[in-house]
């Protein structure tokens, strides 16, 4: 049996094949975000279902929420986005900074808020694997959010029956598809590596678990 050698290309190649997917990529993160804003606007309702009186709480931080989200949108369409998958991956990386850090200050204003819409984070990480070229991307974006609402929830007074609720909500059905694709930031990946094409594939394949 003939061994099998991963293909190697010129990195000027992968670069251009990165900024293709990068095409993609910030098209794809805009409709996130406009997806995001809308979500934080409707389940305003949401919070007068669990307490008539939660609006005045939560309203300044949905606005912010909204505030954070049309800014992001703004800001996807900068050229400087569309050429440089690092600066790409730092954006939306801090685009869910935000959303882990409002939407949990939401929740602390509600009466059980943490246990009955903790599964809100979880929704919003679907589209991670979508919108990043690699496994290592999708690990910083998604590592860093869910360190991000856990310290975000200590500080905002989560009890110990709470951290279970989210935790079992993280690693409960989620979809997750960032084993293959693009590699870390300018590169492509190959053979379970960082900085090689294997398998032409923009998006990685989900799964539902």
């Amino acid at each position: 049996m003939e061994a099998w050698y991963p293909i190697k290309f010129e990195p000027h190649v992968e670069r251009t094949y990165a900024l293709q997917l990068l095409q993609r990529f910030v098209p794809l993160g805009r409709l996130g975000m406009s997806l995001g804003l809308a979500a934080f606007v409707g389940y305003g309702f949401w919070d007068l279902m669990l307490d008539p009186d939660a609006l005045s709480r939560t309203a300044p931080f949905r606005a912010a929420a909204i505030l954070h989200f049309a800014i992001g949108i703004s800001v996807s369409f900068l050229p400087t986005m569309r050429t440089s998958p690092r600066l790409f991956t730092y954006f939306m990386t801090y685009t869910y900074f935000g959303v882990a850090i409002l939407f949990t200050l939401i929740l602390a204003q509600l009466p059980g808020g943490f246990v009955a819409g903790v599964g809100g984070l979880v929704t919003g990480m679907i589209f991670v694997p979508a919108m990043t070229n690699g496994a290592r991307q999708a690990a910083i974006i998604l590592v860093s959010y869910l360190c991000v609402a856990l310290l975000t929830m200590a500080l905002a007074g989560a009890t110990s029956f709470e951290y279970p609720s989210w935790s079992s909500r993280f690693w409960g059905p989620v979809a997750i598809g960032f084993d293959e694709g693009i590699g870390s930031f300018d590169e492509l990946a190959h053979d379970g590596d960082d900085g090689d094409l294997g398998g032409l594939s923009g998006l990685a394949e989900c799964g539902v678990f």
